[in-house]
């Protein structure tokens, strides 16, 4: 039979109510920081797309106008060689 002193050890070993309800608790609490976390990345990521969107089409509009002075460059260039 099970004396005072054999339950004190059992319930010193097993977890109780309370332990699984702290476990809960700080559960919750990580899956709520992950949600955060979750939301973050995905903000970081439309900005960055988007970031990186409008440095493609200032690239490209740059390269435009590098390309378009450079025609003329070369052509001013033939003209004083000949």
């Amino acid at each position: 039979m099970l004396d005072d002193k054999d339950i004190q050890k059992l319930s010193s070993i097993l977890a109780t109510k309370k332990d699984f309800s702290e476990l809960k608790s700080d559960f919750l609490e990580l899956k709520s920081d992950f949600d955060g976390f979750r939301s973050e990345i995905k903000s970081f990521k439309t900005e960055t797309r988007e970031s990186f969107t409008e440095l493609n089409q200032k690239l490209d509009d740059l390269t435009e106008v590098v390309m378009s002075n450079h025609d003329k460059r070369i052509e001013t260039l033939e003209e004083k060689v000949v």
